[in-house]
């Protein structure tokens, strides 16, 4: 505006010189000289503001200057300008970090000095391609600091025309290690990954969500007899038996949706030969970063062998148990018949039994010492008859689940007794004695079922005078520490058994093996008695053990869980 005002006064002041005669202009002397030193004083001002200007102006400027530079320096990545020669010619704080060196070291040196030997030529590659295509360019170099350890760098660079028309070489230079540690370890997991998916004993196959086979391993070709790219023609429910189709194809469905992450079943595919597999399949949704479903991996294990040998199992089972019927009704009227005939054969041997002991006893008449033997040994094998004729009973009881213990108040001590009477004949014969004892704190009562015990103690004993032909037979009564039941030892000195062979014992119709000239006297019997023993134990809820050894004689231990059921007798 001044300017304008300056300009307008001289305008003024020409005008008047012009309109004015020559006379007038003396008179108006003063007045010119007047607006001449107005102009003069603000030619003055003007120059001072344009000073004043220019330097709140440069000061500006440097500021500018000096924030751009502190911008420059200070940014999170490299800068670097490179001559058209390869030259450093401008780099900032931040790039000389990188390489672990003054800014001032840097310059005028060669940025290839600073490239590792390895990545020269990628690097001599990239700046030929830069200045001839003149568009932006990005490369991945190895850089070299100081101490001669280098850094992954990445280099974005354009060319630029300097102010002298020159061109040069703009760079950004970024340390880029971690990525590259991150990039080479998903390349590790992926190579992992494709050696799981190759040499994998099953198959496996990446199905996208249409369900087609996108790529497959060797071993579900293999199993399949396609080729991978037949398969990946394919759509999974090609393969698939068609019962199992509507049923495969509503759970994929649902993985695909997200309703689940994976599904089991077992399937029937085709082969390419047209044949019928099983297999074991387990389908499993893979999601994106954005937890949206991407595709499935399809695992799947050929189980025909297995379905086949499970059907011949079943048909060996049903055969099986068709047999073990058959078994079964035959035992049943084996026992059926054994019971019978037992029951039959018992009264007319217990009436010989009577018999012999009336004649024994001189009811009809005095005996000479030979019938009196001979007598004897005829009640000893009735007995034995009577026995064998109770065990097999007993074992028809057993098997047929009818071997119900009744239980009930039973005085041990003179059950043992009565036993203990029938054997008095054969222990006179042999010469033997039978001790019977009954501990101090052992109860006389208890709740069993007698007609159990009496076998079982029968049988033991009746083994005790078979297998001992000197010494001394023991039967003792104890109560059990652990569930106050009741304790029955039997023990005697005869031969003894082998410990090979204790393990058989309890077995049906196993019979010791003795020597020869026992075999012949004492050893003939049903093999019988002991397994009697083991299931009236068994059925009794109770354990039996056994020790031994040759010419030691043997001991049978026997607990039973039975309540006392009176106090313990002083």
């Amino acid at each position: 505006m001044e300017m304008e005002e300056e300009s307008r006064i001289r305008k003024q002041a020409e005008e008047e010189v012009r309109e004015r005669s020559p006379s007038l202009l003396s008179r108006h002397l003063e007045e010119l000289q007047r607006l001449i030193h107005q102009m003069e004083i603000r030619e003055v001002g003007h120059a001072l503001q344009i000073d004043e200007i220019r330097r709140t102006f440069q000061a500006q400027l440097e500021a500018s200057r000096n924030r751009h530079a502190d911008l420059y320096d200070s940014a999170p990545v490299g800068y670097f300008t490179l001559d058209q020669g390869g030259f450093i010619i401008e780099v900032n704080r931040t790039g000389a970090d990188l390489l672990g060196m003054e800014k001032g070291y840097l310059l005028k040196t060669p940025f290839s000095l600073y490239v590792a030997d390895e990545d020269q030529p990628l690097f001599q590659d990239y700046r030929t391609r830069l200045f001839k295509t003149e568009r932006h360019e990005r490369c991945e170099v190895r850089l070299i600091k100081e101490d001669r350890s280098f850094f992954y760098a990445q280099m974005d660079s354009l060319v630029a025309v300097e102010s002298d028309g020159t061109r040069s070489c703009r760079s950004i230079v970024s340390e880029i290690g971690e990525r590259k540690q991150t990039e080479e370890t998903l390349r590790e997991i992926g190579r992992r990954y494709r050696t799981i998916f190759e040499r994998a004993p099953v198959g496996i196959a990446r199905v996208n969500r249409e369900g087609r086979l996108i790529e497959s391993n060797q071993a579900l070709q293999q199993m399949l007899g396609y080729g991978e790219e037949e398969l990946r023609r394919m759509v999974f429910t090609q393969l698939t038996y068609p019962e199992d189709v509507s049923k495969e194809w509503l759970l994929f469905q649902e993985l695909i949706q997200g309703g689940k992450d994976h599904y089991e079943l077992e399937k029937r595919y085709y082969r390419r030969d047209g044949s019928v597999i099983w297999g074991n399949q387990t389908v499993s949704l893979v999601r994106d970063t954005g937890g949206e479903p991407q595709f499935a991996i399809a695992m799947a294990q050929d189980i025909t062998h297995q379905k086949q040998a499970a059907a011949e199992i079943t048909a060996i089972d049903e055969a099986l148990r068709e047999r073990t019927a058959r078994i079964e009704e035959v035992s049943q009227a084996r026992n059926r018949f054994f019971s019978y005939i037992s029951h039959e054969l018992k009264t007319p041997v217990n009436s010989i039994v009577g018999f012999i002991q009336l004649l024994r006893n001189r009811t009809y008449g005095s005996l000479t010492p030979e019938q009196l033997k001979t007598l004897t040994r005829i009640h000893g094998c009735a007995e034995d008859l009577v026995r064998l004729i109770n065990n097999i009973l007993d074992l028809a009881r057993v098997e047929s689940g009818k071997m119900d213990p009744k239980m009930m108040e039973t005085n041990l001590p003179e059950l043992l007794e009565r036993v203990s009477i029938t054997f008095e004949p054969f222990l006179r014969e042999k010469g033997l004695t039978l001790e019977r004892r009954v501990a101090p704190s052992c109860p006389l009562r208890f709740l069993t079922d007698p007609s159990l015990i009496r076998s079982m103690l029968t049988n033991l004993l009746s083994n005790a005078v078979k297998f001992t032909h000197q010494g001394v037979i023991r039967v003792e009564l104890d109560q059990t520490t652990e569930d106050k039941g009741v304790q029955i030892t039997v023990s005697d000195t005869g031969i003894g058994i082998e410990p090979q062979r204790l393990e058989r014992i309890f077995e049906e119709y196993h019979q010791l093996e003795t020597g020869v000239e026992v075999q012949a006297e004492y050893a003939k019997g049903s093999g019988l008695g002991l397994a009697i023993v083991k299931k009236i134990v068994d059925s009794l809820d109770g354990r039996i053990s056994v020790e031994s050894a040759p010419g030691r004689g043997t001991t049978f231990i026997i607990r039973i869980p039975a309540p006392p059921a009176q106090p313990a007798a002083r």
